[in-house]
């Protein structure tokens, strides 16, 4: 993601209230007239005193000056009442924003179709900020967002009061504001920029914390005591962050306490003249009393819409950067065709290099698969052909070459399409901590066959981890639940697998499969696999080829170039590189 344009912070701000009333519109609404009503209240509070200052020699009886005082009753009872009804409906409103803005960023991650987004440093760096702060901006967005509409039209009907004293008043305050808000607002950006620029230190910290506190690093950290390097590495990281907030949090304090300075001798100059007119018999005491009090609210008001208001704008900041997140457009380009059916891929000189990255990954790679085979791709750890899957799926895109799919280049299918025409277990497969029944299913969550479900359990060995549960297939795996239980690492890719099969497929693809099972495991899982009649066509990766000798063709790669192609006996016959890693293995 590039760097964007300088913001405009007034159509954030509407974008931001559009994005409030999207999430609660009915409790919106409601909040925004508890909010008129509190506008108005230190108005008719201000009044009432001051009619009843410059009443109180006349008044007869308790009756009159009850009657005078009932404005200002009421609305002291309408002030405490509002109070917590606000308290209750913003809570309500800052649940459902939360839920919002959450739900569309885990809908923005899940649209992103790519590696080369999802791998980048960059990305994740933006979104691990945006996850750390979402916890808490929306509640911001809530309490500042409203809270400077009522101060804003609070400081706007005081200076209409005040200019029927003199229009110089309230241009005095500008004067005092202007200055004030104008340092805050420059600080506060520095302050923000200082935050997202820390972000990848804090993204280091959090790791940090993993290595220190997680369950996942618990045995090595037992075993290593290697927890002093890790908390020396924390403690670096944290003192350089914290160095950094406490020289913000000093300008903008310094830059406060200049400032208000010069709004307190504003103010303490506007009374002095006030007060000379009232002495001259200008003005009452009651207006006095009227004009200190809009005066004085007026002042705070004017400080609180400073303080909010920069509290306001670095969530606006925050805000931002998430409505760019949303807006931005991370995918790659889909075609239209349909993908039915694959019956021929082709690699025509295809070259490719991870992004950051001066080597080819893959080069000059050609090779093709027909309906029916069953191809093996080999050769050691490194060699490239994890790589060949990724760009077969489309996950990258290929620099040079062309890949195709019954003679029509990739690019030109509808990407979801072409993805769904394969079933897949990556080396790196994933163990979800939900039921063993979710764990299959999740690769075609909208397929609901029990069937499927009991086949491709049994046809992946999983059957033998269920009979472990007493066949429950609502178990759940992992340790996040109370009841769950841990399951060993071949365990969990005989899942996997299951996983792979019920997704289904025209090609089922099987990345480094056996890397978690012991020899015996091994044995049968290729026995049972390359026999299994309902794989038509299949892409098995892996560097140990003795299980796999049944595949009806190899590709043998070597530093990103296919150094060999052909079946078991010719391979073996020709005495290269897979003979080599053949014998090596035996």
């Amino acid at each position: 993601m590039n760097k964007s344009e300088k913001p405009s912070y007034l159509k954030i701000f509407f974008r931001s209230l559009g994005l409030i009333f999207k999430s609660a519109p009915t409790k919106v609404t409601f909040l925004m007239i508890i909010l008129a009503l509190q506008i108005f209240i230190p108005v008719v509070q201000a009044t009432s005193i001051a009619k009843f200052i410059d009443s109180v020699k006349t008044l007869s009886d308790v009756k009159s000056s009850i009657l005078i005082m009932l404005p200002f009753i009421i609305a002291v009872l309408i002030d405490f009442l509002v109070g917590p009804l606000m308290m209750i409906v913003q809570g309500e409103c800052t649940d459902s924003l939360v839920k919002k803005v959450n739900m569309d960023l885990f809908n923005k991650v899940s649209e992103v179709d790519n590696l080369n987004t999802l791998d980048n440093p960059e990305f994740y760096d933006r979104l691990n900020m945006l996850q750390m702060e979402i916890a808490f901006r929306p509640i911001n967005l809530i309490v500042f967002s409203f809270s400077i509409i009522r101060i804003f039209v609070t400081i706007v009907v005081m200076f209409a009061q005040l200019s029927a004293y003199s229009i110089w008043i309230p241009l005095a305050f500008l004067v005092g504001i202007f200055p004030q808000s104008y340092i805050v607002y420059k600080l506060q950006v520095a302050a923000y920029e200082n935050t997202v620029t820390r972000s990848t230190f804090v993204k280091q910290l959090n790791y940090y914390r993993d290595i220190l506190l997680g369950r996942d690093f618990s045995k090595e950290r037992v075993v290593f005591k290697y927890g002093d390097k890790f908390k020396e590495d924390y403690d670096e990281i944290i003192d350089r962050i914290n160095g950094e907030s406490a020289k913000d949090r000093r300008k903008k304090g310094l830059a406060g306490v200049l400032v208000s300075i010069f709004g307190v001798v504003v103010l303490s100059i506007t009374i002095v003249l006030f007060v000379k007119n009232v002495v001259a018999g200008i003005y009452t005491i009651g207006a006095l009393s009227l004009f200190l009090n809009y005066l004085l609210y007026t002042a705070r008001s004017s400080i609180r819409f400073i303080e909010e208001g920069s509290m306001l704008l670095e969530t606006e900041l925050f805000m931002n950067t998430y409505f760019e997140f949303l807006d931005f457009d991370f995918n790659m380009a889909s075609g239209d065709s349909n993908c039915n059916d694959v019956n021929k891929i082709e690699f025509k000189n295809v070259s490719f290099k991870y992004p950051g990255r001066d080597d080819y990954a893959l080069e000059n790679v050609s090779f093709d698969f027909n309906v029916g085979d069953r191809l093996g791709i080999v050769g050691v750890n490194g060699s490239g052909k994890t790589t060949i899957m990724k760009l077969l799926l489309r996950l990258y895109d290929a620099d040079s070459g062309q890949i195709l799919i019954n003679g029509k280049d990739i690019k030109e299918y509808d990407i979801d399409e072409l993805r769904s025409s394969f079933g897949v277990l990556f080396q790196d497969f994933n163990k979800y901590e939900i039921t063993f029944r979710e764990n299959v299913e999740l690769s075609n969550i909208n397929k609901n066959s029990k069937n499927d479900l009991v086949d491709s359990i049994h046809r992946s060995g999983a059957d033998s981890v269920l009979k472990k549960f007493g066949n429950n297939m609502e178990t759940h795996l992992g340790k996040i639940y109370n009841d769950g239980v841990e399951i060993s690492g071949g365990e969990w890719q005989r899942i996997a697998t299951a996983r792979t099969l019920y997704h289904g497929g025209n090609v089922l693809i099987f990345d480094e499969p056996t890397s978690a099972l012991d020899p015996i495991q091994e044995k049968v899982f290729w026995e049972n696999l390359l026999e299994d009649s309902n794989i038509g066509s299949a892409i098995f990766t892996t560097h140990r080829i003795q299980g796999l000798r049944r595949a009806t063709k190899f590709i043998v790669l070597d530093a990103g170039k296919v150094v060999e192609q052909g079946s078991f006996d010719e391979l073996m016959n020709a005495n290269g590189k897979f003979f080599e890693l053949f014998n090596a293995q035996n």
